[in-house]
């Protein structure tokens, strides 16, 4: 924390690669100032959102619309199962304290609004082991890909 004070943060400008690969990083809202990033590969569109919850303001939200891939931060599947990892380490938190103070989505969170997005498939990355396995999440969250080590895609 004391390093994070001491480097100003920089606001980033649009990175052209080519004439077909551009990304723009977008502002993060975190604990700490930082950045996600929207990456364009000629016509498709990929939104990178990780370590952050969903508390945006709507011209954030607005720049993740229509993605046809967005990978999102799904840490766990609800505020109860980091209820419970608080009390593993003694600490006692409602579940609104926890979700004033936490910088990550739930995948119970990300269902409620992906109609928001209007995304073509949403990719839940950053996921704990504190939420359910792979295959049960995938199971009970068949409108996304559960991401997990090694996953590949052919775009």
């Amino acid at each position: 924390e004391e390093v994070i004070k001491k480097i100003p943060y920089i606001n980033f400008e649009t990175i052209k690669i080519n004439e077909k690969i551009k990304v723009i990083p977008v502002t993060l809202n975190h604990w700490f100032p930082t950045s996600w990033f929207i990456i364009y590969l000629d016509s498709i569109k990929i939104g990178i959102m990780s370590d952050t919850n969903l508390q945006l303001d709507e011209r954030t939200m607005q720049q993740y619309q229509d993605c046809d891939y967005l990978f999102i931060d799904g840490f766990s599947e609800n505020l109860e199962q980091v209820q419970h990892l608080y009390e593993q380490i003694w600490e006692k938190h409602t579940q609104q304290e926890i979700q004033d103070m936490w910088y990550h989505t739930t995948i119970q969170e990300i269902n409620e609004k992906k109609e928001k997005f209007h995304c073509k498939k949403i990719i839940i990355v950053h996921i704990s082991h504190i939420a359910w396995s792979h295959h049960n999440l995938q199971e009970k969250y068949q409108d996304f890909i559960i991401g997990k080590d090694g996953l590949e895609f052919m775009l």
